[in-house]
């Protein structure tokens, strides 16, 4: 993964010594603390496989040198896009969202090694898993607590308002064609409380 972040050195993750290098779908913000937090997903063997993680690396230094990628959401599942949003004093939610076993076997149907991974996939680890995914910090990404479920799912998250709501616009994951909604998270209790939605037809909040 390479991407430019304004006034700072460019950023690479790489895993050089495996099959699993591959990271892309970049998110980055500046910390409360001043450090540069990346998240991507990583550790990964192409666009479409089973083995991503949502990962979080950080720079002490204004940029000048990263932490090795971390993972903060490894499913069983592909876990995609990663997003980061901080909120609060020293709040940090980050988000992920992944697809069926199913879709991945699809797309990967001459690669036996990819096929045997997938048949390890259980019906109970899709239950658990399967969807829009997040999780919370405390202490600006030290530590993340459990991991909660979305029915809204973004490439980069949530975002917080100046009055500290946080607000997440996205595409149900169970329906991708019903439109944006646009819910406000607690971040204390993880639930998510739907306050509008735009629609495909005619593009109006309602």
């Amino acid at each position: 993964m390479k991407i430019e972040l304004r006034g700072v050195p460019r950023i690479i993750m790489s895993n050089p010594h495996s099959k699993h290098g591959y990271f892309a779908w970049p998110t980055s913000v500046r910390l409360q603390n001043g450090r540069i937090a990346v998240g991507a997903s990583g550790y990964r063997l192409e666009h479409v496989c089973p083995f991503g993680k949502s990962v979080i690396s950080y720079s002490f230094d204004n940029g000048e040198t990263y932490t090795r990628p971390a993972p903060v959401i490894d499913t069983p599942l592909d876990d995609r896009d990663a997003g980061i949003c901080p909120f609060g004093e020293s709040g940090v939610i980050f988000t992920t969202f992944n697809n069926s076993a199913e879709m991945q076997r699809g797309f990967n149907q001459d690669n036996a090694y990819v096929q045997s991974y997938i048949d390890t996939i259980t019906p109970e680890d899709e239950e658990k898993y399967l969807g829009a995914l997040f999780r919370i910090s405390n202490d600006c990404g030290v530590t993340f607590g459990e991991i909660f479920h979305s029915p809204v799912t973004s490439p980069h998250g949530p975002l917080q308002l100046r009055d500290g709501t946080i607000l997440w616009a996205g595409t149900r994951f169970d329906d991708i064609f019903a439109g944006i909604e646009v819910r406000r998270l607690d971040t204390e209790s993880g639930e998510t409380e739907l306050i509008g939605k735009i629609t495909s037809s005619d593009k109006r909040v309602v």
